[in-house]
């Protein structure tokens, strides 16, 4: 507990007050002006209109997310170390001051209160386990962490279901994945109206228009790679041929290419129309437009600075416009090791490892398999539900897998020794994908930002 309250207090500092991003200068707006929209998380925005008062800017949120996310850590930690497994706790509190991690919750983001109150109830939950039963101020608080974590970003309800199957009781194994994924699926459909009803009608946020940002982007994908802009419809004529609006990367390229066609057709009243029939007249299309932004996402094939190339609409460029902490923090997300790509195979290799019927009766397996199945279906979400680029989308993911990695590491132990053809596969499929994202790293043209 000491050495997680100091490093508590050391990543706090670290950057106090928060590194604003412009997610979180919009947020602010909000919370100064009282009028609220839905397309940035109106529970974080309300959150930080409840500790305003505290202090101006951006500290309260700041300090509120960490300290969640270092709770989380620390409790993880103490219930290990209650199992006698007390390296194993140290090794976990530690695990959040891994740089990649610190680098990502000095920001102030929703990724950060997303995966802090997810890992926070992966923990609570360890806790009730041990002590046996469920008290009302538990209750409480794991529902009020998994609400927010749920609200805080739209492709969370993904992430949701299964640690609501492990609270209610479910070991998450691997003959209970078509079970688990079955009524994963049903809870997820049924959180989407859930969660818009709440944004709009309880936290009081207006419609910001995120589902025809997804839309539009998705449509000027299809446009793009097909050639066909006659499925814009009755904006056919006004599309901008030679602007290169769309970028597999991002959304942003949109409204900073094309502003004045972006505005008109995203919030036209057509726009589902469009997005779907687009969809239908050029499947393969919209298919390699989620691939291609997929790909970008988990920063898999990509040229090196490929986000900021296309934010900063320089297509050919070379890496000396970036600024020497953009340099380091680029190179520190292209380590192939952390990308969400290889996040996702160790995830699931992970998953294949400890879900077997012998492990089912083993609480702190159960966890990391709640973890992992949360982890792996809300990044999967991201091949449909996804208009960006950034590292921190895959918080959650790493947070989840290398903790989990440090809970099954005797049973990863005994794999090794017994040369557990799994084991094998994995790191050789982690291996291959290292190597391409070095060998795309050297090789890949900068022109892949506009295709």
């Amino acid at each position: 507990m000491v050495l997680g309250v100091m490093l508590m207090l050391a990543n706090i500092l670290y950057r106090f007050p928060g590194e604003l991003k412009f997610d979180a200068m919009i947020q602010y707006d909000q919370v100064i002006s009282g009028i609220y929209n839905d397309f940035h998380p109106p529970v974080m925005t309300r959150l930080w209109s409840l500790l305003h008062p505290i202090a101006d800017g951006t500290a309260p949120i700041y300090v509120a997310h960490l300290a969640m996310y270092w709770s989380a850590f620390m409790l993880l930690g103490y219930e290990l170390h209650r199992r006698s497994r007390a390296i194993a706790g140290l090794v976990v509190v530690a695990l959040g001051a891994t740089p990649v991690l610190i680098m990502m919750n000095i920001n102030v983001v929703s990724d950060v209160g997303l995966a802090s109150s997810f890992l926070l109830v992966v923990g609570l939950w360890l806790q009730v386990q041990r002590l046996g039963r469920w008290t009302a101020a538990t209750v409480v608080l794991v529902a009020l962490l998994l609400s927010y974590g749920t609200l805080i970003r739209a492709n969370a309800v993904f992430a949701v279901p299964p640690l609501l199957l492990l609270i209610f009781g479910s070991r998450l194994t691997i003959a209970s994945l078509p079970k688990t994924l079955a009524l994963s699926a049903l809870v997820a459909v049924l959180l989407i109206p859930a969660s818009s009803f709440v944004n709009r009608y309880v936290l009081g946020a207006s419609p910001g228009g995120a589902m025809g940002t997804l839309q539009f982007f998705d449509t000027m994908g299809v446009v793009r790679l097909s050639g066909d802009r006659s499925v814009l419809g009755n904006f056919a004529n006004q599309y901008p041929a030679n602007a290169h609006c769309y970028s597999p990367v991002m959304h942003d390229t949109l409204g900073v290419r094309c502003r004045q066609f972006t505005e008109t057709v995203r919030s036209s009243p057509q726009i589902t129309s469009i997005w779907i029939g687009a969809i239908k007249k050029h499947p393969l299309s919209y298919l390699e437009h989620r691939l291609l932004n997929l790909n970008s996402a988990f920063y898999l094939y990509v040229p090196p600075f490929h986000v900021a190339l296309a934010r900063e609409n320089r297509d050919n460029a070379t890496p000396p416009y970036v600024s020497g902490k953009g340099w380091v923090l680029d190179n520190l997300r292209s380590i192939p090791i952390l990308s969400a790509a290889s996040m996702i195979i160790l995830a699931v290799g992970l998953y294949l490892m400890v879900g077997g019927a012998e492990y089912r009766d083993r609480t702190e397996l159960t966890a990391v398999r709640g973890m992992l199945t949360s982890a792996i279906l809300y990044s999967a979400a991201f091949a449909v539900v996804n208009v960006a680029s950034e590292q921190r989308y895959s918080l959650w993911l790493m947070m989840a897998t290398m903790t989990s990695a440090v809970i099954a590491a005797p049973v990863l132990k005994n794999r090794l020794i017994a040369r557990d053809p799994t084991l094998l596969v994995v790191m050789s499929l982690m291996a291959s994908v290292c190597v391409v994202e070095l060998y795309a790293r050297w090789t890949v043209d900068t022109s892949f930002t506009a295709l």
